[in-house]
């Protein structure tokens, strides 16, 4: 066996045992609620059961799924589930995605060796994504879409890389099936084609999202609820106070992740070579390369938490290269004896790193929170209302938790606000200003504007004035308590 398959072969051992080790050591699922929105809109695609999904969305109108394949990919999964076992949906889900998370490092040690042409190098390297920066790979751990867009872009980037042009066209036509917003693999062929000249790649993968996207069975409604509702979020969010997803706000203080202040500093290298080079020319096309990448993803670091899933293989990379650069200068050449040293000691240092790592992230996974408090209150709603009777819930995450154990109702809010503000920017602002707790009125708001038959209100829920929301809901008489308990209230209007 060549030694390439050899360190692939323990990069997948090694990475899918650690994915299971973290994610099956608590109950719940890892982080991120919609998780559980996933997990069982995919095991619709196994039991053919209808899918509710939120009212005030251009979704409901004309239902799509931006991210088909991939709900398909897990709905085997979660074939051990018959109705009531909710966790064999989240084991299902875990189980696949630790597959998913296995294949993200096997992916990225190919293109490591791709750029480097060395297996340890780029085994480091592999090992290294995993331990710079705990917001990714905390982020690796997520049972959500994102994960997979992490493993296309790390694959179309190796193939551009490989030059394995039909593999790149069929990867860039399958990603619109995977993934709602797509065009931001374009930069790695874009980056390509500027460092080596060669704008062959970046046209096969255009075409290949264009094709992608024209096979859908749902083109337009995914453009319109989709790509368009996504692109806004963005600028809304990042630039007008629009009350979003905390992943598209700026990073608060980028200097504590480990592989920061090293990137700046490698790519300041970068930028002196080619000032005194007088060209960008002065470096390789490979450093180059992984130069314009690893800078135009910090700069969106700062402004967009959510680029750290881009920017850190990036910037392993780029250090990467920067090393196995300089391995064989006169200062490494004159102390062989150190090199060799260092090669016996490298491999207990990096298996006891994995193993603390691990053990890391297996802490964080036992303060996972534990959704099953919904399921009372789920129970209810199933035995005591009409199907598709709607219900209100002023936070947009506890419809991922609540279709979660029922998908017997409808629900008025849900996903993600952007999806309310492109349905009725109006809408929008209704649920904004209860959001904020300057809706003095909000029975007169709710029945006119959203008309559900029931309102949930979460006890704990902290979240900007939810806690005045639920104190005008519950001081007013024409909403009718009906089910009650420790976390939740439900009220009948």
């Amino acid at each position: 066996m060549a030694p390439k398959s050899r360190y692939l072969i323990a990069v997948l051992a090694i990475f899918f045992a650690i994915a299971c080790i973290v994610s099956f050591s608590a109950a719940p699922f890892f982080n991120s609620i919609d998780t559980y929105l996933n997990a069982r809109e995919a095991n619709t695609y196994w039991t053919g059961e209808h899918f509710p999904v939120p009212i005030f969305t251009p979704l409901y109108a004309e239902p799509s799924d931006a991210y088909l394949l991939y709900h398909l990919t897990m709905a085997p999964f979660t074939a051990f589930f018959h109705g009531d076992n909710y966790q064999a949906l989240i084991d299902g889900s875990k189980l696949c995605h630790s597959v998913i998370f296995a294949l993200i490092f096997c992916v990225f040690f190919l293109l490591a060796y791709e750029i480097v042409k060395s297996e340890r190098y780029a085994f480091i390297a592999t090992v290294g994504l995993f331990m710079v920066s705990m917001l990714f790979s905390y982020r690796l751990f997520f049972a959500r879409p994102s994960v997979v867009a992490i493993l296309f872009s790390l694959g179309i980037f190796y193939l551009v890389y490989s030059k394995k042009h039909v593999a790149l066209f069929i990867a860039s036509l399958a990603f619109p099936f995977f993934y709602s917003i797509t065009p931001f693999v374009l930069i790695y062929p874009l980056a390509y084609g500027i460092a080596y000249k060669d704008w062959k790649p970046l046209f096969i993968v255009f075409g290949g999202l264009i094709a992608g996207i024209l096979l859908r069975p749902d083109t337009l409604s995914y453009i319109h609820d989709y790509y368009l509702p996504d692109l806004q979020n963005i600028i809304n969010t990042s630039f007008r106070g629009f009350i979003g997803s905390d992943e598209l706000v700026p990073y608060r203080n980028p200097a504590r992740e480990i592989w920061f202040i090293p990137t700046l500093l490698t790519l300041g290298y970068y930028v002196v070579r080619m000032v005194r080079g007088k060209t960008w020319r002065a470096v390789s096309p490979a450093e180059l390369c992984l130069f314009l990448l690893t800078g135009f993803y910090c700069v969106l670091f700062l402004f967009l938490q959510r680029a750290i899933e881009y920017v850190v293989p990036c910037a392993v990379l780029l250090f990467t290269v920067f090393v196995a650069r300089i391995k064989d200068g006169p200062w490494l050449v004159q102390k062989r004896h150190l090199a060799r040293v260092v090669s016996r000691v490298a491999a207990p240092v990096i298996a006891a790193l994995l193993i603390l790592y691990t053990g890391v992230f297996m802490a964080y996974a036992k303060t996972a929170p534990d959704l099953s408090s919904l399921e009372g209150v789920t129970g209810y709603l199933t035995t005591h209302s009409n199907r598709g009777d709607a219900v209100f819930s002023l936070d947009t995450n506890s419809y991922a938790q609540l279709v979660f154990f029922d998908t017997y109702n409808n629900y008025s809010l849900g996903i993600d606000p952007a999806l309310t503000y492109s349905y009725s920017p109006a809408l929008y602002e209704d649920w904004k200003r209860m959001v904020l707790g300057e809706e003095s009125h909000p029975f007169d708001v709710i029945k006119q504007d959203f008309n559900p038959r029931y309102v949930l209100i979460e006890k704990d829920d902290h979240y900007l004035g939810v806690q005045t929301f639920n104190v005008w809901v519950e001081s007013d008489p024409r909403f009718k308590l009906i089910y009650s308990d420790d976390a939740v209230a439900l009220y009948e209007l």
